[in-house]
């Protein structure tokens, strides 16, 4: 029972906290800003670093993060738990290509 309940908050945490991230960035560079409009900023390196993912890669892979951690919140709803058990290496797999996008 206790591995199911770690695997359901494993699951549904893991995407929920990564479709956040990305599409809290892809929402916040849509009009980015650049350091002229802000002088008196000391941290001038944050709005001069390039993006790893264009636009579309950061709502891509938030919208997939979004989409695993949804069903995998719905399966352990309904308690089947070899599909949320699928949605973490799903989550595991896109981890990995989502590694791989941003080093090339």
């Amino acid at each position: 029972m206790l591995n199911r309940i770690v695997l359901s908050l494993a699951s549904i945490g893991t995407c929920i906290v990564l479709a956040y991230a990305h599409l809290l960035q892809w929402w916040q560079t849509k009009d980015r800003i650049s350091p002229k409009d802000y002088p008196e900023v000391d941290n001038v390196h944050f709005f001069t670093t390039e993006m790893v993912l264009s636009q579309t890669g950061l709502f891509g892979f938030g919208a997939l993060f979004l989409v695993t951690g949804v069903l995998a919140a719905v399966f352990s709803i309904l308690g089947k738990w070899k599909g949320v058990f699928l949605c973490f290496v799903a989550a595991m797999i896109l981890i990995w290509i989502r590694i791989a996008v941003g080093m090339r």
